[in-house]
């Protein structure tokens, strides 16, 4: 087992020397759980996450779809969330685009997994929808 603390979401250090162990390349599967609507940046979060990816791994996406007018959240909301949620969830097209981009979207597939996830910020109960998104990694293929 291996534990290691870094930041793949810094867009000004694409290759963190804290992750830069080989043993944090080649995974079959990356998973990522109620997580990317904390980042600034998802496209960047799902790119960095498929670089680890070996051919054909598969990346997977548990998050909110959007609940309101997509973009970023008002300032208000953002005072009440005191500035750790970034997105109000995302549109089933963004979700696909982000893997797409990533190079993550062979085999893609996006399903709600519940609609009555319910949770409290800032003292107000919210019911939301989960998804959950798969997207394969290329594979590489050989040459003749």
């Amino acid at each position: 087992m291996l534990a290691v603390r870094g930041d793949l979401t810094d867009p000004h250090d694409p290759a963190p020397p804290a992750l830069a162990h080989g043993a944090l390349f080649g995974f079959d599967v990356a998973v990522c759980v109620l997580a990317m609507h904390h980042f600034a940046d998802p496209a960047l979060a799902a790119a960095r996450l498929a670089q680890r990816l070996r051919p054909g791994g598969v990346l997977c996406v548990v998050d909110f779809l959007e609940d309101g007018p997509p973009g970023e959240l008002d300032p208000e909301t953002r005072r009440r969330y005191d500035y750790t949620v970034e997105h109000r969830g995302f549109g089933r097209g963004q979700v696909a685009a982000v893997f797409a981009g990533a190079g993550v979207g062979e085999g893609f597939e996006l399903v709600e997994i519940g609609s009555g996830y319910t949770t409290s910020c800032a003292g107000e109960r919210q019911n939301r929808t989960l998804f959950l998104a798969r997207g394969q990694k290329g594979r590489l293929i050989a040459e003749p």
